[in-house]
């Protein structure tokens, strides 16, 4: 097994982008939080860079475990960070099942250049269990973090280092970007139909949503493109397994004729949906 429990511990994967400035998730499994001070999260030459322009305990960036394996179990964080370490603390955040939020293992500061490590036993009814790199102190946040790991137990190892390969499977269960090159049937001369198969089954029903709602092509080889400068979803059914989706905004289509999608730029390398089965 995987003894990581945190998926892109070491911010390798970076599917909706490398810069972010509110309440998002960024890298991959990470979700910014924004408190009363403007933070920033962006991809760093080592991982991440999170900054906050002041003080706020709810400046931060949290990684969501599913499920509750940890629950009564005795655990190590390990966060490595970068040359770059002001007013950041690592904490463990539980949420019980009778609805309390509660701070299992908590540093007052981590350490520039070195492997910071904390031990502690997540509580025996967690029933939300969350990693969070916060601002602590009194100062704004300022933190290049190189990776982050949990592990069962009370000693840190070395990071485990999965392939890229592995690592954007285990994100794209909760989060997939796709479409590019399917194939669409035109039902009428505005609207197409389009069946897109997950590369890898959701943890739950994803939402369905656009990445662009402009330059997007339906390519009727040898016939012609046709492009929309302004589309959108009419409706979708979903699955963990794939999706179903209904679009309008062109004109001219060739009823019944199947072509394949595709973009007119090359904004999120040409992938028009996102399929989001986030925790």
């Amino acid at each position: 097994g995987r003894k990581n429990l945190i998926i892109n511990g070491g911010f390798d994967v970076w599917q909706r982008g490398t810069s972010f400035s509110s309440n998002k998730y960024t890298a991959d499994r990470w979700y910014q939080w924004n408190g009363t001070a403007n933070t920033t999260v962006t991809q760093s030459a080592i991982g991440a860079r999170i900054t906050s322009t002041s003080f706020s305990g709810a400046n931060l960036l949290e990684h969501r475990l599913e499920g509750t394996y940890t629950a009564g179990k005795t655990v190590t964080l390990s966060v490595k960070t970068g040359s770059v370490c002001s007013n950041a603390g690592a904490m463990i955040y539980t949420r019980t099942t009778g609805g309390s939020w509660q701070y299992t293992v908590i540093s007052g500061g981590l350490v520039a250049n070195t492997v910071n490590t904390f031990t502690g036993t997540v509580p025996a009814d967690a029933g939300k269990i969350n990693i969070r790199l916060a601002n602590v102190g009194s100062g704004a946040l300022d933190l290049d973090v190189e990776y982050a790991q949990l592990e069962v137990g009370s000693v840190a190892t070395d990071f485990e280092h999965r392939s890229y390969g592995e690592e954007l499977a285990l994100c794209q269960r909760y989060y997939e970007l796709g479409g590019f090159g399917e194939w669409a049937k035109a039902e009428i001369s505005s609207k197409f139909v389009a069946q897109v198969p997950f590369k890898v089954p959701k943890r739950t029903t994803p939402s369905v949503t656009l990445t662009t709602t402009s330059n997007v092509r339906f390519r009727e080889f040898g016939i012609a493109d046709r492009d929309a400068s302004t589309c959108s979803i009419t409706s979708y059914s979903a699955t963990p397994n794939g999706c179903y989706i209904k679009m309008n905004g062109w004109s001219g289509l060739t009823t019944g004729i199947i072509a394949a999608i595709n973009y007119t730029t090359s904004t999120n390398n040409g992938q028009l949906f996102a399929f989001d089965a986030e925790l």
